[in-house]
């Protein structure tokens, strides 16, 4: 009997210790917490503004042209600009992607990239008469 209490002990602890030659491993990847980021100013007829930033992760830069808006008084101006993402190239911004979009609180462009300096950019399509002043919203990894 004291043969198999011992057995059954034996038996019993086995595998309950750590194995010191076993690597733990995750099934999740680490979480990126993307940047966001507001570019505003005044955009003149017939002219282009970017603003460059640094992105540390591959992923999704999402754009949105969040207002368009009289310079005298603030009205909204439901006009079309373009936006697009690129990688800065003397004093502009080589497009990689760009769309047409009127101002909206929804992603109008989502252009994946890779580490490095990138652009965000917005643009007069040929449709304006004034300036305007203009908001962007965008989010990079």
């Amino acid at each position: 009997m004291r043969i198999l209490s011992v057995v059954l002990a034996t038996l019993l602890t086995t595998g309950c210790g750590d194995d010191p030659l076993e690597t733990p491993t995750s099934s999740s990847p680490t979480a990126v917490t993307p940047t966001t980021i507001t570019f505003a100013g005044t955009l003149a007829v017939g002219a282009s503004r970017f603003y460059s930033f640094t992105a540390i992760n591959s992923g999704s830069v999402r754009v949105m042209l969040a207002s368009v808006a009289s310079p005298t008084g603030g009205i909204p101006l439901a006009a079309t600009l373009g936006v697009g993402v690129g990688v800065p190239s003397g004093t502009g911004c080589a497009l990689a992607q760009s769309v047409s979009a009127q101002p909206g609180l929804t992603v109008q462009l989502d252009h994946t990239i890779t580490p490095g300096v990138h652009c965000v950019v917005v643009f007069d399509e040929g449709t304006l008469t004034t300036p305007v002043n203009f908001a962007i919203r965008f989010s990079h990894p």
